[in-house]
């Protein structure tokens, strides 16, 4: 979320020299989702897109702030889509499982709230915007519905969203 770590990483990269490194920066100071990160400077030190993954960006005006500084420099917002009180501190997909296991779940809807959400503020901003690990139907069906309409969005899932289910974590091995 600093200029500094960005030149860090950069340097430490160019003296190892064994991979090609391109920084994302935080969209917020500390990844709070509170106050923006100093997004021209992160910009300016080589960074190429700016995310706070593993914390959601909760406050819709900071992620508007965000997108709109984002799209001056035309590099992508990456958020981590999910609503925390949907989440509320849950481990594991909500459904049956879940509820087997004893273990409080997730629903797909706290992933899609979000996505819809910043689906809607990218529209808004014209910023380009890259939904990080996309686990759910809804989701898909959302990213899918906005890519028609002409809204500048990519996505990803990772090997353990689409190879594992909440199955694997019966026996609790």
């Amino acid at each position: 979320d600093t200029r500094s770590v960005t030149d860090y990483i950069l340097e430490r990269a160019e003296r190892d020299g064994l991979v090609n490194v391109f920084p994302v920066g935080c969209i917020s100071r500390g990844r709070k989702g509170e106050e923006l990160a100093e997004i021209g400077e992160l910009v300016e030190a080589g960074c190429i897109g700016l995310s706070d993954d593993g914390s959601p960006v909760m406050d819709s005006l900071v992620m508007r702030r965000a997108m709109e500084y984002a799209s001056m420099f035309n590099i992508p917002i990456m958020p981590h889509c999910e609503d925390a009180a949907l989440g509320h501190g849950g481990v594991i997909h909500e459904g049956r499982v879940a509820t087997e296991l004893g273990l409080r779940g997730i629903p797909s809807a706290a992933e899609a709230v979000m996505v819809a959400r910043d689906l809607l503020l990218a529209e808004l901003t014209g910023c380009p915007l890259h939904v990080l690990h996309v686990s759910a139907a809804e989701s898909v069906r959302l990213i899918r519905e906005a890519k028609a309409r002409g809204v500048r969005v990519t996505c990803e899932a990772t090997p353990h969203h689409f190879t594992l289910t909440e199955e694997a974590l019966r026996g609790f091995r």
